[in-house]
């Protein structure tokens, strides 16, 4: 099958350690770069079975504000001066922290996912403003959003020229696309961090900055911005390869309780002890995250 992003057919395997690979068959286009994996059951999601919590406790609040604080910068800052309205669209929402964050701070909130969990977080707090359903196939309304956000979800979608198509009618001219996704190339350079990458088998496309370009230029979307910025989740992939037990995904969905105040604690003081030179591989385009804003032109 040929690239999922530009379609060419130089594939190859993708040039990632065998402890990381394990038994999944990974994909890689010599031309844009993307990643694709192949041949493995669908998988909705990473979160562990006993995944649960309120996202109104005090704790999962704080968590969130501090989680979420670098993400609200950058949007109000691609959507400034260009007189963006405030609704906005969470594609693939989990269990709707992000969502209820973007509410307290005057967004007009709506929300997909396709996983159980979520319509059960999402639904009380959304109600009709939640569609239990793929992004791909979510029944929304066509150019009705001001912003679409997709927060560490496009990883989890096999479509991708499906998915840029939908974001691209689901986007008001002048509307805005913003994306955080795990930059593959960091993996590739041979980075720590492979695994934070890759989760198998529950991300199933993996962008660098070219690939994910391409994919959006396509889709007739004009790039604002694709970059790897400095941000502490440099230093949060390397603490977790040292102590995979302060993964946050294995405990920021749990029910609140003192000890996530203090692995969250723990966690960012090592996180900042690991950011020191940093800065030069993310201006390199290696950063772990991959940060990019493109906007729906407005027709002439």
């Amino acid at each position: 099958m040929p690239c999922k992003v530009c379609a060419s057919h130089h594939l190859e395997p993708a040039p990632l350690p065998e402890e990381v690979v394990a038994n999944f068959r990974l994909d890689w286009c010599r031309d844009c770069g993307f990643v694709s994996l192949v041949g493995a059951p669908p998988s909705l999601h990473g979160r562990s079975d006993d995944a649960a919590g309120n996202p109104r406790s005090p704790t999962r609040r704080l968590l969130s504000r501090i989680r979420y604080l670098g993400l609200h910068r950058w949007l109000e800052r691609l959507t400034l001066g260009h007189n963006t309205g405030r609704r906005i669209l969470d594609a693939g929402a989990g269990l709707g922290d992000l969502s209820l964050d973007l509410g307290r701070r005057g967004w007009d909130v709506w929300a997909c996912d396709a996983a159980e969990d979520a319509a059960r977080a999402c639904g009380p707090l959304l109600g009709e403003r939640f569609v239990a359903a793929p992004f791909e196939e979510a029944d929304l309304p066509d150019a009705s959003f001001d912003v679409v956000m997709l927060n560490f979800s496009l990883e989890h979608m096999e479509e991708p020229r499906c998915v840029a198509q939908k974001i691209s009618g689901l986007l008001r001219p002048g509307g805005v696309v913003a994306i955080r996704v795990p930059n593959i190339d960091a993996a590739l350079s041979g980075r720590r961090g492979a695994a934070f990458q890759l989760q198998l088998p529950h991300h199933r496309s993996f962008y660098g900055p070219k690939s994910l370009r391409r994919l959006l230029e396509d889709a007739g979307l004009r790039i604002l911005e694709i970059t790897t910025p400095l941000t502490l989740l440099e230093g949060v992939s390397t603490a977790c390869d040292l102590a995979p037990a302060l993964d946050p995904d294995r405990w920021i969905h749990r029910p609140a309780a003192p000890l996530n105040l203090l692995r969250g604690a723990t966690l960012a003081a090592l996180a900042t002890v690991a950011l020191p030179g940093a800065w030069s591989r993310c201006r390199d385009g290696e950063g772990v995250i991959l940060y990019a804003g493109a906007r729906k032109m407005v027709e002439r």
